[in-house]
């Protein structure tokens, strides 16, 4: 039922409580609660699916006793962990939601939604309820037609089903129409998925692809299709694929004689399956074959000819059954390569012919550096080496100055549907040699003629070599098989393909902003290790929570990123990439962390990849860093958390601000910092998970765009605050100390935020009027109080002294300008009787009044008036404002920090400068427990 149960008596009186299977207790299940006891269960007795009985008996008035009972199934809770009251279970609603909320789970996938004849009269949208038991039975949702049928029933009794012609009619294994009822609640959302799941289609897919459930997205496939018999026969049969949870034979699709049965014809066990492929003489692109693997088959047959109703059913059979095989036909590996985005389906299916299988053993060299090649290679399986010079490197200068042979060393590996020898589609016409071939020198003195070579085709030269990593599988072109496939097909493919293979991927590598300040020496190197990967619409590239070790780039195409929401039962839509997107660069850094997201092509998409390990062999190859490699992200990170002191930061000061930034990556459980340590760096939470600690209790959990150890950056020579261990592989920017404090030096913005923080109530006041929400608040507070003219001739001198930094003012039009501009400054809070004249002394009024009329107005000219200003609002509004609720709403955004007693001996003893503040009105972390950007414990 999920992981942990608890139950709490929420009544006035002593309960018990007991758990019943067919008329016996089940052990472990017997509860004696005491007013407000809380009781934990661990649901590993219960048995998902089973019928049980739940009996609750309390003394009710004048000492009677009384009971409830419950029949239910039990259910595989979507929480986790569920949490009931005693009076919940004895109204029994929340339960039976449950129940039904599972059982819905189970049996709509095999409601087959139709309109349905019978006697010559029409009844739209609904199934039959033999099929349903027949689907129960065969993916064991009933253990016995008795239990499919009494599952129905219950959904019966909540009227989700009902009969369409009588809603008294009893739901029997019989041949009955039934319809659900669409409006009733349960059913909300659900109707969307049945429809998306294409219920109608043949084959259909019974599991709506639920986010993190990889195998149901395969799990359901089934429908009607003829098979061609030992004798030549099309016999009509109803595919279904079992699951290895489903059947005690394995995964495997079986067929049957109808919807209905029981017993199955034949089977085809998934791990024999070979190959899946079109019939190369099917005229009508419906039909297609399974290769059984030699010695695997149950009948003894090698191949299964089968055919679909149309070229599209057809299809979805061949997308539903292709992951399990093998082995790819020669068709596959040209369709699931880059090439088929510069080729038409014809022009594959033409070069598919041509190819030629040949094998390599593992240690085989296909083609070394120097050498001439006119071959073309599609990578079948297994798994290539691609080795490359090492002219970058200070022994390969060495080398080639004391002109010794250049080393190959490793850069990437070639997975299947990679190719090599690309470069001969554009070197395909004949071209003479301009070698000559001479006599022997034992003839030469009877002739000193030369005879011309014939007309060959030359190859380019390599660049690199490629070895194979372990036994496979090359698909090959000769170079007159070339010469012929490009005499037909060159005007068709050799534009795009050049595009594809040159501008196109510079251009793409181009728009990735980590990428694009790459030299294009570099440049050259990096696309050797980049890979091709094509995706068919509605095709899965990766599951959330798979581990990840490639970044993408997207060619072309549209891609969807979801999130499965267990708790709600239902995808959350992401976001959609589309052309020149990319994502996935966290894989970078961590290689093998687990994905957050899926991510499905919602249409035919190319994907360009780039492995961890090709990713490090490039770093290492062009000699560069991989923390000037990613500033670009960086910078991106302080954009996208809205970290409160660097919002006030302007946007073309992220690069510098990135520049003092590195990247640091954690394993789960690591210690980022103890509490007493020396606090020597700042962190933002760029990936992963940070357990904050006080004196070995956890107070908090952060994540993405949290950010920690400020405390340490602001308080001279103080100890951490707690201990920081990450909860999952982590990335981190940090900034140093030093770092930190010279970059904010002239931006006292910025540290308003920490500052707050710290302080709490013994805050001063430039702390809150140069926060964002803190000078907000506070000139709230002021006009409440009709103050509020301090505040706005604040504002409006700080932006006078901005603007005229920003002027040249040896120009005469911005010297007039300035003086106009502070003119009516004057005019408005200075001189006696202005609209909103501010408090401020008689000697510094006349002293601001007598320089704007001499005419020697600065930038300078109003900065004492501000600070006597704020001077007098320290003094007669900053304590008022202090005990307003105003200031609280302050605090509870920005949070506070609890400083132990612990950590505080610890700086008193080594003889800290710590602030001496009572921190302990702020006992919160509530900032950190929401993702806002904000802040955390240090």
């Amino acid at each position: 039922m999920g992981q942990s149960i608890t139950i709490t008596n929420d009544t006035h009186k002593p309960v018990t409580a007991w758990l019943s299977k067919h008329g016996k207790p089940v052990r472990g299940w017997e509860v004696a609660l005491q007013p407000g006891d809380t009781v934990s269960k661990e649901p590993s007795a219960l048995e998902v699916g089973t019928k049980y009985k739940l009996v609750i008996r309390a003394q009710g008035k004048q000492g009677s006793m009384r009971e409830w009972t419950q029949i239910f199934y039990a259910f595989k809770a979507k929480e986790g962990l569920l949490s009931f009251t005693v009076n919940v279970l004895t109204d029994m609603k929340r339960l039976r939601i449950f129940e039904i909320d599972y059982l819905l789970d189970q049996i709509l996938p095999g409601i087959r939604i139709e309109d349905r004849v019978y006697h010559g009269k029409t009844y739209p949208r609904c199934f039959v309820a033999n099929e349903l038991i027949t689907y129960m039975l065969l993916h064991q949702i009933g253990k016995d037609e008795t239990d499919a049928v009494e599952k129905c029933r219950v959904l019966c009794e909540c009227s989700i089903i009902e009969h369409v012609v009588t809603s008294n009619h009893t739901f029997e294994n019989k041949y009955l129409f039934f319809r659900l009822r669409e409006s009733h609640k349960m059913l909300e959302g659900r109707m969307q998925a049945l429809e998306q799941d294409n219920f109608a289609a043949s084959p259909r897919y019974r599991f709506h692809p639920r986010l993190g459930r990889k195998q149901d997205a395969n799990k359901g496939i089934e429908g009607w299709l003829e098979k061609k018999s030992k004798l030549g026969l099309w016999q009509r049969r109803y595919f279904r694929f079992l699951t290895s949870e489903e059947t005690k034979l394995g995964a495997h699709l079986a067929y049957f004689d109808g919807v209905t049965s029981l017993d199955p014809k034949g089977i085809i066990p998934a791990d024999g399956i070979h190959m899946v492929e079109h019939y190369e003489r099917s005229k009508q692109n419906r039909t297609f074959t399974i290769k059984i693997v030699q010695d695997h088959s149950h009948s003894g047959r090698e191949l299964y000819l089968l055919r679909a109703n149309s070229p599209e059913i057809c299809n979805r059979w061949l997308n539903a059954l292709k992951p399990y095989a093998k082995s790819l036909s020669q068709a596959d590996v040209v369709e699931r390569s880059a090439l088929s985005f510069v080729m038409s389906a014809e022009t594959m299916v033409k070069l598919s012919k041509l190819l030629k299988e040949v094998k390599y053993a593992k240690g085989d060299w296909i083609c070394k550096r120097g050498e001439r090649t006119t071959n073309f290679f599609l990578l079948k399986n297994g798994k290539m080496g691609m080795y490359i010079p090492a002219r970058y490197t200070t022994e390969a200068a060495r080398n080639a100055a004391n002109q010794e042979a250049v080393p190959d060393i490793f850069y990437c590996a070639m997975t299947p549907v990679s190719f090599l020898g690309v470069e001969s589609f554009f070197n395909a016409e004949s071209k003479r040699s301009s070698a000559l071939t001479s006599t022997s020198p034992s003839s030469a003195s009877s002739s000193s003629a030369t005879t011309p070579a014939a007309d060959i085709v030359v190859g380019p030269i390599q660049k690199i070599s490629c070895l194979a990593m372990e036994d496979s599988t090359m698909l090959k072109l000769g170079s007159e098989d070339i010469k012929l496939f490009m005499k037909e097909y060159n005007q068709e493919i050799k534009g795009k393909l050049y595009a594809l293979l040159n501008s196109g991927i510079d251009k793409r590598i181009s728009q990735v902003p980590f990428l694009k300040d790459i030299k294009p020496a570099d440049m050259a190197k990096l696309k050797l290790g980049l890979h091709y990967r094509r995706l068919n619409e509605g095709q899965v590239l990766f599951y959330e929570g798979e581990a990840g070790s490639d970044f993408f780039i997207v060619y072309s195409g549209e891609m969807k990123i979801v999130h499965y929401d267990a708790k709600k039962d239902r995808e959350i839509h992401l976001k959609t990439v589309r052309k020149a997107d990319c994502f996935g660069e966290i894989a970078l850094m961590l290689p093998g962390v687990p994905r957050t997201a899926t991510v499905i092509a919602t249409a035919p998409t190319l994907l360009l990849s780039l492995h961890n390990e090709t990713f490090h062999s490039f770093l290492d190859i062009a000699k560069l860093d991989i923390q000037v490699v990613m500033r670009e992200r960086i910078v991106n990170t302080f954009k996208k958390f809205h970290i409160p002191f660097f919002e006030a930061i302007p946007e073309e000061s992220f690069h510098e601000l990135a520049m003092k930034c590195k990247v640091e990556t954690f394993e789960a459980n690591e210690v980022i910092f103890k509490e007493g340590d020396d606090g020597d760096r700042f962190y933002i939470i760029s990936f992963g998970k940070v357990s904050v600690r006080v004196d070995k209790k956890h107070v908090a959990n952060l994540k993405q765009g949290n950010y920690f150890g400020e405390v340490a950056l602001v308080v001279e020579d103080t100890p951490r605050t707690a201990t920081c261990v990450t909860l999952a592989q982590t990335v981190l920017l940090s900034m140093s100390k030093d770092s930190f404090r010279g970059f904010f030096a002239d931006r006292p913005e910025a540290l308003a935020d920490v500052e707050l923080k710290i302080a709490g109530k013994k805050c001063q006041i430039r702390s809150i009027m140069y926060h964002p929400k803190g000078v907000e608040l506070f000139t709230a507070f002021l006009e409440k109080h009709y103050a509020e003219e301090s505040i706005e001739f604040w504002h409006e001198v700080r932006a006078f002294r901005k603007w005229v930094f920003s002027l040249d003012s040896s120009k005469g039009e911005n010297k007039d300008m300035i003086q106009k501009r502070a003119q009516d400054l004057v005019e408005k809070y200075i001189r006696e009787g202005g609209s909103r004249q501010v408090n401020i002394s008689s000697q510094m009024a006349k002293a601001v009044l007598q320089e704007v009329k001499d005419n020697k107005t600065s930038a300078n000219t109003f900065v004492q008036a501000e600070g006597e200003v704020v001077t007098l609002l320290s003094r007669d509004k900053l304590g008022s404002f202090k005990q307003s609720q105003e200031f609280k709403k302050l605090m509870n955004t920005v949070g506070g920090y609890e400083i132990s007693a612990h950590t505080k001996a610890k700086g008193r003893a080594r003889g800290g400068s710590r602030v001496n503040i009572d921190l302990g009105s702020l006992k919160k972390f509530s900032s950190v427990t929401e993702i806002k950007g904000g802040g955390s414990s240090d």
